[in-house]
Order: structure tokens, then C-alpha cells, then sequence
């Protein structure tokens, strides 16, 4: 067995990584690109949306119609869209940070 032969990638390997590699042209992948951060946006948008709501829903006449479909009330909403925020403020970093990075690269 010379060293050549130990050195080379095995034939196993080299498919597994041809199946995973996708092959494209420029537009189709930045189609694609610009799909994924849209979807990402439009997650973070949904994020902020269900904050909004839950903050919405402990304001005035809001608590009545809260308790028709809640036995607890509205008494954990402020607390439920504290961390709607919070899980929205940092998926809109990580889309800013998608950006940046394709943006680098």
C-alpha cells in the first residue's frame, strides 16, 4: 500500500459529500438568499406582532373579553410578551447578523 493511497479520500465520502453539495447559478442563489431572509423577516414580524397583542390585550376593556377564552386572565400577558420581545429582539440580531455576514463574504 503506498502513502498515496492512504491519503486519498475514500469513494463513501466523496458521494455523501457530492449528494450535499448543490450546484447553481448566481440567481437562482440569490433568489433563494433573498427568499430565506424575507422568510426570516416575516418570523421576527410575527415575533413582534404577538408581543404587540399580548401587551394589547392587558389594556382596558380588553380584560373582558381576555377572560372569555382564559381562566387566569391577563395577569402573565405583560410577562408572556416581555419574552416575545426579548425572543423577537434577538432573531432580528441574528437576521442583522445573516446580513452582515453575506454582506462580508
Amino acid at each position: 500500500m503506498s502513502a498515496s493511497k492512504v491519503l486519498r479520500p475514500k469513494s463513501a465520502s466523496l458521494s455523501r459529500v457530492s449528494l450535499l453539495t448543490v450546484e447553481q447559478s448566481s440567481a437562482v442563489y440569490a433568489i433563494a438568499w433573498v427568499f430565506i431572509v424575507l422568510f426570516h423577516v416575516a418570523c421576527g414580524a410575527y415575533l413582534i406582532c404577538a408581543a404587540m397583542t399580548y401587551w394589547y390585550l392587558t389594556k382596558g376593556s380588553m380584560s373582558f373579553y381576555v377572560s372569555t377564552w382564559s381562566l387566569t386572565g391577563n395577569e402573565n400577558y405583560r410577562l408572556y410578551g416581555a419574552v416575545y420581545v426579548i425572543v423577537g429582539g434577538i432573531y432580528a440580531l441574528q437576521v442583522l447578523n445573516i446580513l452582515i455576514m453575506s454582506i462580508g463574504a
